[in-house]
């Protein structure tokens, strides 16, 4: 990987497996309870969450300058991701590929989360709707992966794996849980079909 060590927090909501394989640090961020901090992945996982409810505030980008600001100029470099759950995982990812081809820092740009149209209803029809949305155009999915990231819906999720599975060629079809701070946010039983955009499209 060369000098370049990713660092992401525990929104990117990559699995064990990867983060060990690319040697990957995750900062965790905390979940506050009753005045009790909870390291998000470490001291609480997801289903434990939902058995305490709280109002998260984060000010990662913020608090991740000012500690920045710590160290030799040019030493750390705080990107906003400006993406959610694996979509950061997603940049995580690509700044791993950067890292390894012996890119600098300043060679790792941001990214842009993208959302594509929300789906409601029953969820016989979400699940059925969200792998045709995906795969309008397929040209302009990155061939590296797709994430199918999800909170306590498994059975959902194996199934948006299985269609799009089947509908494409290429991409590695990833699940990945949403960790705690997501999860406080969009509740259980969501799923999202995650993607890079190719830069041949």
């Amino acid at each position: 990987m060369g000098s370049v060590r990713v660092m992401p927090d525990s929104t990117c909501d990559l699995s064990p497996e990867l983060i060990g394989k690319h040697g990957i640090s995750v900062v965790p961020l905390y979940v506050i309870f009753n005045g009790d901090s909870f390291r998000d992945g470490i001291d609480i996982k997801t289903d434990e969450l939902y058995k305490m409810t709280e109002r998260l505030n984060t000010l990662t980008v913020r608090n991740a300058r000012i500690t920045a600001q710590e160290f030799p100029e040019g030493r750390i470099e705080v990107i906003d991701s400006r993406n959610l759950s694996a979509g950061i995982g997603l940049l995580v990812m690509k700044a791993v590929d950067f890292a390894g081809q012996g890119l600098g820092i300043s060679e790792i740009e941001e990214g842009k989360m993208i959302l594509e149209q929300k789906i409601r209803g029953k969820k016989e029809k979400a699940l059925k709707s969200m792998p045709e949305n995906t795969l309008t155009d397929k040209s302009i999915i990155d061939s590296r992966s797709v994430f199918v990231t999800h909170s306590m819906a498994d059975e959902e999720a194996e199934y948006l794996k299985g269609v799009l599975e089947q509908k494409l060629e290429g991409p590695e079809i990833i699940i990945t849980n949403a960790g705690c701070v997501i999860s406080s946010h969009c509740g259980r039983g969501t799923a999202g079909i995650l993607y890079m955009e190719s830069s041949e499209a």
